[in-house]
């Protein structure tokens, strides 16, 4: 295989003398260790960054006040009404499903969609900190709510996934008070 240089002055392709690819063997051969090297470095670093971001996360304790934040932060849909599927489906941030799979909503693990969950513990989807699960509501909002625009059409929306029947009922009580 021959190489070539584009000589600027002649306006042609000239063929490389050989010790320049010698030179410019030895030089790529250099880039390359220093590329490798430099990738493994950098994947240390994006490591030890993800830990430390996950670490914030999780410490962030949780509490109504930093859920709703969060909820506006996501720009969740209908925030009134997901903060009280929360309180509802969580008996007021005490069930198991909470404490234990850091699951908000009571959602089961999604099989259509993208999903924040990591596992599936006591039969619902676990995540390993609060956050995950109100961006995994946000990933269920943008599948299944994304032309929803009236509170009346997303209490629709949430009858065809609520096992109760009596839900958006529940749910109307404890968004208004009552």
């Amino acid at each position: 295989m021959k190489l070539y240089k584009f000589n600027d002055n002649l306006h042609l392709f000239e063929e490389f003398d050989i010790k320049l690819k010698i030179v410019y063997v030895a030089i790529i051969f250099i880039l390359l260790v220093l590329i490798v090297f430099g990738l493994v470095d950098s994947n240390k670093k994006i490591t030890y960054i993800d830990k430390v971001i996950r670490l914030e996360i999780t410490n962030e304790n949780f509490s109504k006040e930093n859920l709703e934040k969060e909820l506006i932060n996501l720009n969740i849909k209908f925030p009134d009404i997901v903060l009280a599927q929360a309180i509802l489906e969580t008996n007021n941030f005490k069930s198991r499903i909470f404490l234990e799979n850091n699951n908000l909503f009571g959602m089961k693990p999604a099989k259509l969609r993208p999903t924040t969950s990591r596992d599936i513990l006591n039969g619902y989807a676990y995540y390993t900190n609060w956050k995950e699960s109100v961006l995994d509501y946000a990933l269920y909002q943008a599948a299944y709510a994304r032309s929803i625009n009236t509170e009346d059409d997303y209490y629709k929306l949430l009858v065809t996934f609520a096992e109760d029947t009596s839900y958006i009922k529940k749910l109307k009580n404890i968004q208004y008070g009552n």
